[in-house]
């Protein structure tokens, strides 16, 4: 058997929270998101409502329904853990899956979604030359035209062209779009292309929702409306996920209604305060030691009174900062002394709420 301290090792280097990528590191180190995520992925346990959103959501793609997922909890609540859960679940399911990310346009969910297309088919020449021709029909923006164009009338080159339109340090740089409507039938025809290469699908993960609706302007609610209106009305295995938070729901439900009702309407919206009640940290702990292999060392390392007082605190957001506070407090095992699990094979000697806290080597998980 191994000691309970190699076992309990990937907790100890489970992080609480996980930063989000931004689309600039999905597009130019596609490796270093690929380790980190999987690294996440390993230590994922994922729960049954979770489970059962990632079962349907993967078989919609599959099946050409178009699914729109949202999962909404406050900041440290797990969002982005379950988004790179979902994103490793289509990854294993043959899905062609782009990263969980943080945007701040439509264009640019679209331009990563082509850069990382790029990145997994890089060997296939054929299916390289179809995407470059797509960017150039679709996301081709006026800006880029605009720059082609003065360079042609000037004696300066495209790039220093193009710099100087989009340098955020000059007052009044120019970022224009591409047309909504453009950027839906350009994910429409790159996922026939990833499908044709043998892949089951696409999906794309928008983590940080905030991030993209900013203060909720006309120009982003009306390219979010085209792109989910859009892809209600097409039949295709694409698939889009989104997280967000509570504040960033009432605001979307306010100022553009007909976008989160359209967005619920494929019965995968998941709000966490379903999953994070009182139970949760048992719950999960059982979760952890099943895919630890802790055996009989489930409940000799920590007590059922234990989790049970962990629960009572997990639900006040007044006292916790929920799942946070339940990884926080699982990382703390890892602390344990070796003679103490040794010493917790003896019922009378496990640290638990009532334990004497004379013992010398009780155990310090909060």
């Amino acid at each position: 058997m191994n000691k309970p301290t190699t076992q309990l090792t990937p907790l100890l280097q489970k992080e609480p929270i996980i930063s989000t990528f931004d689309s600039r590191t999905i597009i130019c180190q596609p490796e270093e998101v690929i380790t980190t995520y999987v690294q996440h992925a390993a230590t994922y346990v994922v729960l049954d409502h979770l489970r059962d959103l990632e079962h349907r959501f993967i078989d919609k793609i599959i099946k050409s329904q178009s699914p729109k997922a949202c999962l909404v909890a406050r900041y440290g609540y797990g969002k982005t853990t379950a988004a790179i859960g979902l994103w490793d679940a289509c990854r294993r399911a043959q899905i062609l899956a782009i990263p969980p990310a943080g945007y701040t346009s439509v264009a640019e969910i679209a331009n990563t979604v082509y850069s990382w297309t790029r990145t997994v088919l890089h060997g296939n020449e054929s299916a390289l030359t179809k995407l470059d021709e797509l960017h150039s029909t679709y996301l081709q923006s006026p800006t880029e035209e605009l720059a082609k164009l003065v360079s042609r009338r000037t004696q300066h080159s495209y790039e220093e062209v193009f710099e100087v339109l989009t340098d955020p340090a000059l007052q009044g740089s120019l970022r224009l779009d591409p047309p909504a409507t453009n950027i839906v039938l350009f994910l429409e025809a790159i996922t026939h292309i990833v499908v044709d290469n043998g892949y089951r699908g696409v999906a794309v993960f928008v983590d940080e929702f905030q991030q993209l609706l900013g203060k909720a302007g006309a120009d982003i609610l009306t390219s979010l409306r085209s792109l989910v209106w859009g892809l209600r009305t097409r039949k295709i295995q694409f698939g889009l996920a989104i997280t967000m938070d509570p504040n960033s729901e009432r605001i979307l439900g306010e100022r553009a209604g007909d976008i989160l009702h359209r967005i619920k309407d494929d019965d995968l919206y998941l709000d966490f305060r379903q999953i994070h009640n009182a139970e949760f940290p048992k719950l999960l702990w059982e979760r952890f030691a099943k895919q630890l292999e802790l055996n009989e060392l489930t409940y000799l390392i920590v007590d059922k009174p234990a989790l049970e007082a962990l629960g009572q605190i997990c639900e006040r957001a007044d006292l916790s900062n929920g799942p946070r506070t339940v990884a926080n407090a699982f990382r703390r095992i890892k602390c344990i002394p070796q003679s103490c699990c040794f010493l917790c094979r003896n019922r009378k000697n496990l640290y638990s709420p009532t334990t004497d806290r004379r013992f010398p080597y009780r155990c310090y998980y909060f």
